[in-house]
């Protein structure tokens, strides 16, 4: 059985790693926009990573206490860099390891890391002297200053990296998004 769904990607620069949980009965292949991710429970039989087709088998039968756990699969980095943005498609194709099998159980989680909107908060090195600035990924980001944590203005122009002015020991900072 193929499964497939379509997700949005804003920004796939922003995307640090992807975390894939698959609970299967019995084998699957999974695939981000076309390229496959990993197997699990499934091989082609003659040769290790070779063609899998509609009637490949899975290798073995998962039992009832298997068949309802998820298993991690990795997502290799190159494949993270692969994401389009806007549209792109997570596929899935079920096996069974019996041809007269009478169940089928999928469940796919697929969860994306940011890279965090805060890189670095002190710049050390002769071209910033050991003075605090700070630093973001994400333009979408907006920083905000307060003197008592509950009056927060956003601060006009700040683009990253900013650099406090030494006359303002005395800030908050955060950013909203």
């Amino acid at each position: 059985v193929y499964f497939r769904r379509h997700f949005q990607v804003p920004d796939p620069a922003l995307v640090e790693r992807l975390i894939l949980s698959l609970m299967r009965d019995d084998g699957a292949v999974v695939y981000l926009n076309g390229t496959e991710v990993g197997r699990n429970n499934i091989d082609s039989g003659t040769t290790p990573g070779g063609v899998i087709t509609y009637s490949t088998l899975a290798t073995r039968i998962v039992d009832n206490a298997e068949e309802s756990t998820f298993v991690n699969m990795p997502v290799p980095d190159d494949l993270v860099q692969e994401l389009r943005p806007g549209d792109n498609v997570i596929a899935v194709e079920v096996h069974q390891a019996s041809v007269t099998s009478s169940d089928l159980v999928l469940d796919l989680e697929l969860t994306a890391s940011f890279h965090p909107p805060v890189e670095h908060v002190l710049g050390i090195g002769r071209e910033t002297d050991g003075a605090p600035f700070l630093y973001w990924l994400d333009p979408r980001w907006q920083l905000e200053t307060s003197t008592n944590l509950s009056d927060w203005l956003t601060m006009p122009g700040a683009s990253s990296p900013w650099r406090p002015e030494s006359d303002r020991a005395e800030e908050f900072y955060r950013w909203r998004r």
